[in-house]
């Protein structure tokens, strides 16, 4: 299919220089291939530049849903450089969380997606006067944000990190943000938040950005979500920055639109998408691809759905419970503790603990990691309950939504082993248990630890 293109997005490229991603390239070749600078768009012809943006006359100026499948596109703000939600990868091909279930909201619409990259502060202005349909670009769901735009139904759920230079002493909680430099883009939610809590905020078009202010000193701490962060330090391992704290409550991530009667069948359309996709586990899947967990559902949920299944369970008859307890006889209980108590040595600070280890494919590769001899990691401390070091190495996930308590070691994003010495819910795959938690979070001590692990002898 050949590009159309669009006279408000011909006048946004000439001022600001946007890029344009369409689902299709010029040769009809894969979706998501095409890119276009301002020049380009300039050289358009008249004929070629026709579809008049996200604006259509005639009947179905009124309903956006119409407008879209008469004008065969559905134009999404986006940034491109935030990963791993928009971004570009290294063929250059924009892809992401975002783009995925933007592009597949195209599918569910019957149209082609086209993408729109543009800096945070103008993406909803963008859309506020017509260059664009939506915006999918992680946008959280606030009651300010309401007043002015109609949302879809939630479709990723994130918690909010404080990250700061991994030598700061100073800032420990948000409250510690009175008085302080924060940087962050100006409208967005986390520059919010911080003025919120007493802090002047830097203002900044991209996240790279961010971590060089941060890097050099120039500002105290910047706020950002949490699978970001994690991403980020992945890709940029070097990066000498910790998290500080870490909010209670989740935020709601969702895709606005313009608010009023004309787009309620656009909202209804995508609502449905977003439920076929949930439905069918494709948006899991998108989740797990570029955030190594499922973030499509409330932190939590999943882990009291299944409490209320052993609650369930729970209500087997006595009678039924004795049949199974006497099938099986002491000699064979005993053979199998022994058979499935493995466990492993943690060393921090000098001291050893003693740590249960679960089933798993990760503790297998994990114990076949040890076997050639001690693994030793180092750890920084993370929101005053956990420490987290990268493996150095990528184990088998089989994450599951997971509320931890002090003494659990768990595998986050493949790659990263976190311990807790404080309790936390999210999506993760289980290591092992400290068994006796005596001087546990003591020897953790509140910086940088350099932890062993290793088989017991």
């Amino acid at each position: 299919m050949k590009h159309q293109y669009f006279r408000a997005m011909f006048a946004a490229a000439l001022l600001g220089g946007i890029t344009v991603l369409g689902g299709c390239s010029q040769n009809g070749g894969q979706s998501g291939t095409g890119t276009y600078s301002a020049d380009a768009f300039a050289a358009q012809t008249p004929q070629e530049n026709t579809s008049g943006g996200a604006e259509t006359d005639g009947t179905s100026e009124n309903d956006a849903l119409a407008a879209i499948r008469e004008r065969g596109q559905l134009i999404v703000g986006t940034e491109g450089t935030w990963s791993p939600w928009t971004y570009h990868d290294e063929s250059d091909t924009l892809t992401g969380y975002d783009v995925e279930v933007a592009r597949r909201i195209g599918e569910s619409l019957g149209v082609e997606t086209v993408f729109v990259e543009g800096e945070w502060d103008g993406l909803l202005a963008g859309m506020d006067a017509g260059r664009y349909d939506l915006v999918i670009n992680g946008v959280e769901m606030t009651d300010e944000r309401a007043e002015k735009y109609d949302f879809s139904d939630p479709y990723a759920y994130n918690r909010t990190v404080l990250i700061v230079n991994g030598d700061n002493q100073d800032i420990h909680s948000f409250e510690d943000l009175e008085g302080k430099r924060t940087v962050n883009t100006i409208s967005g939610t986390y520059a919010a938040i911080a003025e919120g809590y007493g802090a002047e905020v830097v203002g900044v078009g991209a996240l790279n950005e961010s971590f060089e202010l941060l890097r050099t000193g120039r500002v105290d701490a910047t706020l950002n979500d949490e699978v970001t962060y994690y991403d980020y330090i992945n890709e940029h391992p070097e990066e000498n920055v910790k998290a500080a704290a870490l909010s209670e409550e989740a935020s709601r991530v969702a895709i606005p639109m313009r608010k009023g009667e004309e787009t309620e069948s656009l909202r209804a359309a995508v609502n449905e998408a977003l439920e076929e996709m949930r439905a069918s586990g494709e948006l899991a899947e998108l989740a797990e691809e570029f955030f190594g967990q499922d973030i499509t559902e409330v932190p939590g949920q999943e882990n009291r759905e299944t409490e209320t299944a052993g609650e369930t369970g729970a209500q087997m008859q006595p009678a039924e419970t004795e049949q199974v307890q006497d099938q099986t006889q002491p000699a064979e209980i005993e053979q199998v503790q022994e058979e499935t108590a493995m466990t492993m040595n943690v060393e921090v600070n000098g001291r050893i603990f003693r740590a249960s280890l679960e089933e798993n494919a990760a503790v297998d590769a994990l114990v076949e990691m040890m076997e050639n001899g001690p693994v030793t990691i180092d750890m920084s401390d993370y929101s005053g309950f956990e420490k987290v070091g990268a493996l150095g190495t990528s184990l088998p996930s089989e994450n599951s939504q997971t509320t931890t308590q002090a003494g659990d070691i768990v595998l986050y994003q493949g790659n990263q082993i976190v311990m807790f010495y404080g309790s936390n819910s999210w999506s993760y795959t289980r290591l092992g248990h400290i068994e006796d938690l005596t001087g546990w979070e003591e020897a953790l001590g509140s910086g940088d630890v350099t932890v062993t692990f290793s088989l017991e002898d």
